[in-house]
């Protein structure tokens, strides 16, 4: 350091003008450096908040992305039900209208019907039952003049199982064993009930007989085949 310092001074009493220059371009160097520092301050400054800007319609968009899935599953949620809900009334509508027709043709009589006719039938699944379902068959009489109908009905259950074809009647199936399979009836009846599929049955159709109690009484039989309604 000291020998820095002799030189300079022997410089001085040389060249007395270089140390006003070395001066001045120590200055001209220190505004340069404070100059790019601001601009770069002023630069950072500015990044900083496009940076944060950017956060904000980050949030911004996230938000209403969100508002509008919330939006879109309220909106396929609503029209779910309403279309479930003008399906129920379509299908009540229609029930409505068959039974209407049903109970116009009863009470009018009819001259191509007569005697003894399944007009209807129901099954479905039951929800606290394994494999189980309700079923629900109705009966009419048809008739000018109508007299009290009995009948003793035999009703199986056709489907396959392991391959094969399998047989079970009704009464086998029976969740209670307190339904009854006779008519007696003067317009209209109801067998209906609760049964029990067996594991690996696949059931097929119902056949009905029904041994009517009447003098030259016909064999009587119908088929119904298995369709369920959920």
């Amino acid at each position: 350091m000291a020998e820095i310092l002799q030189l300079l001074r022997q410089a001085q009493a040389r060249l007395p003008w270089l140390m006003p220059l070395l001066a001045i371009i120590l200055l001209i160097g220190l505004m340069a450096v404070w100059r790019l520092h601001r601009e770069a301050s002023s630069e950072l400054a500015l990044a900083h908040g496009e940076i944060a800007a950017l956060h904000e319609r980050q949030k911004t968009l996230i938000n209403r992305l969100a508002e509008s899935d919330a939006d879109s599953q309220v909106y396929r949620t609503a029209q779910l039900a309403l279309r479930r809900r003008v399906d129920e009334q379509a299908q009540t509508i229609t029930a409505v209208n068959r039974q209407l027709d049903f109970y116009r043709l009863l009470m009018e009589g009819s001259d191509s019907r007569n005697g003894l006719d399944l007009t209807g039938s129901l099954i479905y699944p039951l929800d606290d039952v394994k494999n189980g379902y309700h079923f629900r068959f109705t009966f009419v009489q048809y008739a000018k003049r109508r007299q009290v109908l009995r009948a003793t009905l035999s009703i199986v259950l056709q489907g396959v199982q392991a391959g094969m074809p399998k047989r079970y009647p009704l009464n086998q199936l029976l969740v209670s064993s307190e339904n009854s399979t006779k008519l007696r009836f003067k317009y209209f009846q109801s067998i209906e009930g609760q049964l029990r599929l067996p594991d690996a049955f696949e059931p097929q159709q119902f056949v009905i007989d029904a041994q009517i109690k009447s003098k030259n009484a016909k064999p009587w039989q119908r088929i119904v085949e298995w369709q369920t309604e959920e």
